[in-house]
């Protein structure tokens, strides 16, 4: 897992693009995680 993410924890995701002129869009809906650890080694 990257460093600085914390098990156990929802995380959102969305979307923000820009167009070839620079304009930014609204974000997407928000996608929800949840980030579960499952490492067994530890």
């Amino acid at each position: 897992m990257p460093s600085g993410l914390r098990t156990d924890t929802d995380f959102y995701l969305f979307l923000v693009v820009n167009n070839t002129e620079g304009k930014l869009f609204r974000p997407s809906p928000s996608f929800k995680i949840y980030l579960k650890d499952v490492f067994g080694m530890k």
